[in-house]
């Protein structure tokens, strides 16, 4: 609404500075023109800022509705995957959180034996390993710090599973996206977190690699 208003303020300004521009020599409105040109030159002004301030201010909003649909497709679209395919894959399912993190969610968790459905774990994977994709190419708009993203991605790159998964599928990805992936394998299988806090110092310590900062850059 704030916008509206702002946006019917510059039409103003336009609309007398047209009548301004087209005026006849001597007319009415030329008269009033001639004796309030300061005026004319501030409206101008205030119109050309007023503009600016829009954009910007469209600019950012559009910035915050891409952040949102990012972590709808790329963390909570997967978490829901997750949960609706369990049961034709748990092992899989398993294997993409931390054995403290499950613990730590219920106290009755055990170890899974059985075969998982591979079309779902393929299905899953891919839509992992999408999600890196998506957020490599929209870090320059998403607001979320990228090493947040960072820690979401290192819970699944643990699994053994989601690695061999990645082993078959990672030629059906841009560059960035392979060398993001195979940091992330390499990175937490040489340091595994074992709690909350070290979770977040291996996605900060990885987050400021140069080789990570560089991916980021070519988004």
């Amino acid at each position: 609404m704030y916008n509206n208003y702002m946006l019917y303020l510059v039409v103003l300004v336009l609309v007398f500075t047209l009548a301004a521009a087209l005026s006849k020599p001597n007319s009415t409105i030329d008269r009033i023109f001639e004796k309030s040109r300061g005026s004319v030159v501030i409206f101008v002004v205030v119109g050309i800022y007023i503009t600016y301030y829009i954009l910007q201010v469209n600019i950012e909003e559009n910035k915050r509705n891409n952040t949102l649909k990012i972590i709808d497709k790329s963390w909570l679209g997967i978490v829901s995957k997750i949960q609706e395919n369990y049961h034709k894959c748990p092992n899989f399912c398993s294997s993409l959180f931390f054995e403290w993190q499950k613990k730590q969610l219920t106290a009755s968790y055990k170890n899974l034996d059985g075969v998982d459905d591979w079309p779902t774990v393929m299905a899953i994977s891919i839509e992992i390993f999408q999600s890196w994709e998506n957020v490599l190419t929209v870090s320059s708009v998403d607001e979320t710090e990228f090493y947040v993203w960072i820690c979401n991605f290192i819970q699944w790159a643990k699994s053994p599973h989601l690695y061999k998964a990645w082993l078959v599928l990672y030629p059906n990805y841009a560059d960035k996206t392979i060398k993001f992936g195979n940091i992330l394998f390499r990175e937490v299988q040489k340091n595994p977190p074992k709690n909350t806090k070290e979770l977040k110092e291996l996605g900060l310590n990885i987050y400021n690699k140069e080789e990570i900062k560089k991916l980021i850059n070519k988004s």
